[in-house]
């Protein structure tokens, strides 16, 4: 996510909390928070459930080849009696031959009851799409991963910035106290005659700036920790405090590792998932094939009818007839107009599609690693001399607030060096961060899972 992505997300996350009882913080490292979201996050929780409703998909298809049973019973009771008509010299042999005479047959009122059972014997589609359906489950195991994945990223982004606004309030306070105490004496020495109203002043100004820069950042802090909630899937009104610093999620000392670390593209989530896929389609062309082929199927039916003038069904002297019966049923595909061909086609096309994709996803992967890999390089070159430029303002900063103390310089080099301290550390705090997620980054891109 990027830092104006995630501070839109804040923006909006910051009026969510609302009043609730005082409980005690929970304090979560990286890595805690991280497993803190694998099983609370929404997103994660999203991916789960096509995995599961992949997996009911899969026993769904299963059960089509089980035996199929089912009953029901109806009733009937005939307003009017249906018509026949017969020959009339049927009756009365002195009839015309070519008379006819309506005659009906039946009973008023008429009730079955059935049972049915069938069974699929063999369908070449049936069995392709039992191994489809597996493979599908399996794509759906791997989004799951790249789920993962994408969210430990995220968490990592978010937990970063989190950090990184504590850290920013510690420097400003840190900041803040030193100019007090310079304020303060700067003030004795103004009563004594020794300082003009015009370095007092200056150096209010100075301070009164810092304190609202402090509570901005402290404001920041809140809404930075309520959108790595959102990210973990923390309820937002529960206090979080972070374990992990942001220097120790910046230590770069293992870090060159990361950049000489091999690549190996054939077991990476993202080649996992369009082989995959190559795999479904050509499944899918198997089974647009075998539907071309014979299927046979099996039945069997067990009937009782009853057949009475009056609703007396199940009077001792009434009798119900069965009707049992077994079959097979065998359906051979002719001529489909070559439909099935062009289906066919059609699936193969897919197939060569999906190899394409198969190759972009390769290729793409190769260079999104080589990306990350600069990237990674050049945040840690930007926070190495960062550090060394920190350390570097605090020492013009000091040099120069000892020569004011001295009478050696005034309030405008003093500022001067100050602001210069104080965009150093920015400077700093922000080469962490993108330290941190860069590093984040080049994990997602070459599939480094904890």
């Amino acid at each position: 996510m990027k830092p104006l992505q995630i501070a839109v997300c804040a923006l909006f996350l910051a009026g969510m909390q609302p009043a609730v009882a005082q409980q005690d913080p929970v304090r979560l490292s990286l890595e805690e928070a991280q497993k803190y979201a694998l099983k609370h996050a929404y997103s994660l929780d999203y991916a789960d459930m096509e995995v599961r409703a992949a997996s009911y998909r899969n026993r769904e298809l299963t059960a089509i080849g089980l035996p199929q049973i089912n009953g029901d019973i109806s009733f009937t009771n005939y307003l009017d009696l249906p018509t026949t008509v017969l020959p009339a010299n049927a009756f009365n042999p002195a009839a015309p031959e070519d008379e006819l005479v309506g005659v009906r047959f039946g009973t008023d009122y008429t009730s079955t009851a059935s049972l049915r059972a069938s069974q699929l014997i063999f369908d070449g589609t049936y069995f392709v799409g039992l191994k489809a359906a597996k493979t599908y489950v399996r794509l759906n195991q791997y989004g799951l991963e790249q789920s993962k994945n994408e969210l430990r990223k995220n968490v990592t982004e978010a937990y970063a910035l989190a950090a990184m606004a504590s850290e920013a309030v510690q420097v400003l306070k840190d900041n803040m106290k030193s100019l007090e105490s310079l304020l303060a004496e700067t003030e004795k020495l103004f009563d004594s005659g020794f300082r003009e109203e015009l370095d007092v002043n200056q150096l209010q100004l100075q301070f009164s700036s810092l304190k609202n820069a402090v509570r901005q950042a402290e404001r920041n802090v809140d809404i930075t920790r309520n959108l790595l909630k959102f990210q973990i899937g923390m309820p937002v009104a529960t206090p979080l405090e972070l374990s992990t610093t942001l220097d120790e999620l910046a230590d770069v000392s293992y870090m060159p590792m990361m950049l000489e670390r091999d690549v190996k593209l054939q077991g990476h989530t993202d080649i996992l998932t369009n082989e995959t896929n190559v795999q479904l389609r050509e499944l899918n062309v198997r089974a647009e094939r075998m539907a071309g082929a014979p299927n046979l199927g099996g039945v069997f039916t067990a009937q009782q009818q009853a057949f009475r003038n009056d609703m007396d069904f199940f009077s001792a002297n009434s009798d119900w007839f069965p009707n049992t019966f077994w079959g097979l049923q065998l359906n051979v595909p002719i001529f489909s107009g070559f439909m099935r061909h062009n289906k066919v086609q059609q699936a193969k096309v897919e197939v060569e599609r999906a190899k394409r994709q198969l190759e972009q996803v390769r290729e793409g992967l190769e260079l999104e690693i080589a990306t990350q890999r600069a990237n990674f390089a050049s945040a840690m070159e930007v926070y190495n001399t960062e550090k060394e430029n920190v350390a570097l303002a605090e020492k013009i900063f000091n040099t120069t607030t000892r020569k004011y103390q001295e009478g050696l310089s005034g309030s405008f080099e003093l500022q001067q060096a100050e602001t210069q301290m104080l965009n150093a550390q920015s400077s700093f705090l922000q080469s962490a961060y993108e330290v941190i997620t860069a590093k984040a980054a080049l994990e997602k891109a070459l599939d480094i899972q904890p």
